[in-house]
């Protein structure tokens, strides 16, 4: 397959990007995006040396000079508990005796536990036609375990308890796209991109909402169209003295699933009254992920590469739904937070790779003792550890990379106090401990053209 077709479907690709909505990127934020930036402990805006630049530094595509495809698999495994001080797991039950919330079996039905497929490419616009620099366009692409849908509205009720980084906040797909220009030959590099969605239509079905009446059924569905904006993102990388240092900066805009507001019809039966029709509005505001400016350094010394970069993350923007803000009042106070990330890749020949990393990730969410809602997330100290190894494939003409990579996260345990708070049903709150990891392994197979 020519070079020539993989330069024309780069161009086809960039081309309905552009016309498609913005969305979140929950699985970047959560586990990193890519085998090899998650090897980095995260720490790749200087980096940027491969597909997953479209992500974490547009600007670094403009060193990729050839074509390359890489297919990735991702799988992930939460070990959270979420317990009252009983020991009881903590389960929200509705007036009808269903289970209502329960944090660590998010809606999607798989568990905490997800596995995601990640395609990768980069195509050179050079071997279109002879620009006077080198230009690359970078796509990534991890697809949702639950294949039977582009994504899943999760508006979780603040009330509830709720994970905001893990399970149904990442089962969605995700797409970056990116493209990166060197700017002066083998120094000055910028790039920029949007993180994207394809739209579509969908419906909304109601089933078994309590009325507070004797064998209530509730039966309905709305078609909706989720109108999304674009999220752009701007990278810079400067790489003086031959490439032995990188210095780059990433800038990417807040992301955020907004349906506002949406009508839906219902029909309703109770015990000895008629069937019912019924209009209640919807404000949905879901999947958020902060503005983020990342700067990150790294060094080129013999065979050893090391790489340090700061992540502030402007989670202060984060507000309730329009119905939820009424109802709670204020907004969910937030804080800014910064993430310090760390990693160091050591080459013991020209074919071989060995990565570790490092990242000291603080929460945003406040101590959420004595307040009316429950956001379920911790401080957390990621730990990781990869390999690549180059090598010829039966059949294939080009060599092969393969990369493998572990990640354990280390998170904090605490206690939420709750004396004296009711859910939004009137029941009283119970005091409840937060504890468990998350661990991550992946697998890559990259080929260049």
């Amino acid at each position: 397959m020519s070079k020539r077709f993989f330069s024309i479907l780069g161009v086809f690709v960039f081309a309905i990007t552009l016309g498609t909505p913005a969305f979140s990127a929950g699985l970047g934020d959560t586990y990193e995006f890519g085998v090899r930036a998650m090897s980095f402990g995260g720490a790749f805006t200087a980096i940027a040396d491969n597909y997953s630049a479209a992500y974490y530094n547009p600007a670094g595509l403009g060193q990729i000079k050839t074509h390359q495809t890489s297919i990735e698999f991702l799988y992930t495994r939460p070990t959270f508990k979420v317990e009252k001080l009983s020991g009881e797991d903590l389960i929200i039950y509705d007036n009808a005796g269903e289970v209502r919330n329960n944090p660590t079996k998010p809606s999607a039905g798989h568990g905490m536990d997800l596995k995601f497929p990640i395609v990768g490419m980069a195509i050179n616009f050079n071997d279109i036609s002879d620009l006077p620099v080198n230009a690359t366009l970078g796509l990534a692409a991890s697809i949702p375990q639950n294949l039977n849908s582009t994504y899943m509205l999760a508006n979780m009720q603040p009330d509830q308890p709720h994970f905001i980084r893990y399970g149904d906040n990442i089962d969605r797909l995700h797409l970056s796209t990116g493209i990166g220009v060197e700017l002066l030959p083998s120094l000055v590099y910028a790039g920029a991109g949007v993180q994207s969605m394809l739209y579509g239509g969908g419906k909304i079905y109601i089933d078994g909402l309590d009325l507070m009446s004797d064998e209530p059924r509730v039966n309905g569905q709305v078609g909706m169209q989720a109108w999304l904006h674009h999220k752009m993102e701007y990278g810079v990388l400067v790489t003086p003295m031959a490439g032995m240092v990188k210095i780059g900066a990433c800038w990417r805009d807040k992301q955020e699933v907004a349906v506002d507001p949406l009508v839906a019809n219902a029909s309703v039966e109770t015990f000895g009254l008629p069937i019912t029709d019924i209009q209640m509005i919807m404000a949905i505001h879901c999947f958020f992920v902060p503005e983020e400016l990342s700067v990150g350094a790294a060094a080129n010394v013999g065979p050893m590469t090391i790489s340090v970069q700061r992540d502030k993350q402007k989670w202060s923007d984060y507000t309730f739904s329009p119905n939820d803000e009424v109802y709670y009042g204020g907004n969910a106070d937030f804080k800014d937070t910064v993430n310090l990330r760390a990693g160091v890749e050591f080459k013991p020949n020209e074919n071989t790779s060995l990565m570790f990393g490092f990242a000291k990730i603080p929460t945003p969410v406040p101590n959420q003792s004595y307040r009316e809602t429950n956001f379920l997330d911790m401080d957390k100290k990621v730990f990781s550890g990869g390999f690549s190894q180059t090598m010829n494939l039966p059949t294939v003409k080009n060599p092969a990379k393969i990369a493998g990579v572990y990640q354990y996260q280390k998170c904090d345990d605490y206690t939420v106090y709750k004396d004296g708070e009711t859910y939004a049903n009137g029941e009283d709150q119970e005091t409840y401990t937060v504890e468990g990891d998350a661990f991550a392994a992946g697998l890559s197979v990259t080929l260049s053209f």
